[in-house]
């Protein structure tokens, strides 16, 4: 055969392994139009159900690019995502103009002024005859669908009470929250010296549990788009596989970043999720007492069933609960198992209650799980790294200081401990991690006189320098690296070898 034959041969199998049916498509929330065939910039489609109009309702192929513009918004959003793409040709959801426009924004972030939003009325709050003054003084309701998550007044966003009694009270950190949301009853509580609509302007909060849900989905890749708000998860990855989250900024405004489970319905587990070099910053920056979310979660959460994920080289600012979060407490989960954290930056210098990771779950439920490389600063709360046979390696955690949320030590680096009925914590592996500068201990094991013990750990090689600076109403000696507290049986057998506790204070290490 000659070589023209081979070269036309090898054009012609390079051809049918493309799909030439794929195409890129531009969105413009300002100048873009529904009319219009989304084919350039200049023609663009303005709303993104435009997108699920695909292929006769079928939504985008594989190999289509879906493309927001740089410094657009699109608010009192909720999407939602059923794409396959194939291996090596995904579909992908990203951004086109000028980037120092800043990120295409997508938020289920809502005013509320009367609007129906998904075929739910909202009240419009600006009308002094939807709020009612009860028998408390300055405290007025508002019928309200569903809790706003976190709620911004003339947009400036305002502390949730931690309990409905503590509305316009100064907690023992001297903040004081002005509302609280009443689920059985439908009802925003507000404090306010005069009726609300008379003292405020704008009133805004989340209208759904998602902004984006990615759901049934294989291959599709989320890059460059901030995704805001939501009372469950700015960006929720269900029942989904082989997907890739980059370059965004997601949780900003929200309750959490991202939420990765399986499906309810399907039960079918998420899988081989890539989350990289994301920013999850909740710009929530509350100094409080007691009480410890306040309507700000976790950046990162894997619930039910979400297994094979890499979450690496993504910084974390400021979650009231998790950054990281692994929970697996049903029978029915598949479980959060085989998954990888590392190189990761987590800080919450401006809250009171963070912790850094969190792993959880029945036996078998949340395993083989492993955190290496992060570097952890400036965090009030421990990371409770429990479940079986998870690895933790190689991290490094200071500034760990105690938190007035809570009235219990919180600033140790890591608590293994069963917090629940079947919950375990046992079989994990806690080597050469750096721990510098905490409060409390180092490493605590507690019992709680639970039936399943705190057992089998390996806690070797680590370095701990400085810990335990200032106990809790210092009712234990200062310098302690590690700490056996067995408040009702529950700490079993485990094993401490080679490990350097070294206090430059010169308190005596434990």
């Amino acid at each position: 055969m000659s070589k023209l034959f081979y070269s036309a041969l090898l054009c012609l199998c390079i051809l049918s392994s493309v799909d030439v049916s794929a195409t890129t498509y531009y969105l413009d929330a300002t100048n873009g139009a529904n009319n219009q065939d989304g084919l350039t910039p200049g023609t663009a489609w303005k709303d993104f159900f435009k997108i699920r109009a695909l292929n006769g309702g079928t939504g985008p192929v594989a190999g289509d690019i879906l493309l927001f513009k740089y410094g657009e918004q699109w608010e009192n959003a909720r999407f939602i995502i059923n794409d396959n793409g194939s291996p090596g040709n995904p579909i992908v959801y990203g951004a086109y103009g000028t980037p120092s426009d800043g990120l295409p924004v997508i938020s289920s972030v809502a005013t509320y002024n009367g609007a129906t939003y998904y075929n739910v009325p909202y009240p419009d709050a600006t009308n002094a005859g939807n709020w009612t003054a009860t028998a408390e003084p300055n405290i007025w309701t508002l019928p309200l669908p569903s809790s706003p998550g976190r709620l911004f007044l003339d947009g400036q966003e305002s502390l949730r009470a931690h309990t409905l009694g503590g509305v316009g009270q100064v907690d023992n950190e001297g903040a004081t929250g002005i509302w609280f949301y009443d689920a059985t009853q439908q009802l925003l509580h507000l404090f306010a010296t005069q009726n609300p609509a008379n003292e405020f302007t704008t009133f805004r909060g989340s209208i759904g549990f998602y902004s984006l849900l990615l759901e049934l989905s294989e291959h599709v890749v989320i890059e460059n788009l901030d995704l805001r708000g939501a009372t469950g998860a700015a960006l929720w990855i269900n029942a989904s596989r082989d997907i890739v989250v980059q370059n965004c900024k997601l949780g900003e405004s929200g309750g959490s970043g991202l939420l990765i489970s399986d499906s309810n319905n399907t039960k079918i587990t998420s899988e081989r999720v890539t989350v990289r070099d994301n920013i999850f910053d909740s710009k929530f920056e509350f100094f409080y007492g007691l009480g410890s979310e306040r309507g700000c979660g976790d950046g990162v959460r894997l619930s039910e069933g979400a297994s094979y994920c890499e979450v690496y080289s993504n910084t974390f600012i400021n979650w009231a609960h998790n950054a990281i979060e692994l929970l697996a407490s049903n029978p029915n989960d598949a479980g959060v198992n085989n998954n990888r954290f590392y190189d990761n930056q987590i800080s919450a210098p401006d809250i009171p209650y963070a912790h850094p990771f969190g792993a959880d779950g029945l036996l078998g439920k949340c395993q083989e799980n492993e955190f290496f490389r992060n570097y952890i600063e400036n965090c009030r709360t421990t990371s409770q790294v429990n479940g079986n046979n998870n690895w933790v390696h190689h991290n490094i955690i200071r500034g760990m200081r105690r938190s007035p949320s809570k009235v219990t030590p919180t600033a140790h680096a890591f608590a293994l401990s069963v917090y629940g009925p079947g919950l375990v914590s046992e079989n994990n592996r806690f080597d050469h991690n750096l721990i510098i500068d905490t409060d409390e201990s180092a490493f605590v094991l507690e019992g709680f006189g639970l039936p399943n013990p705190t057992q089998n750990h390996s806690i070797r090689n680590n370095i701990m320098i400085n810990t335990g600076l200032a106990p809790l109403d210092n009712t234990l000696q200062a310098g302690i690296g590690i700490l056996i507290h067995d408040n009702g049986g529950g700490v079993g057998a485990n094993t401490f070898q080679n490990n350097l506790i070294f206090n430059t204070t010169e308190l005596a290490s434990t």
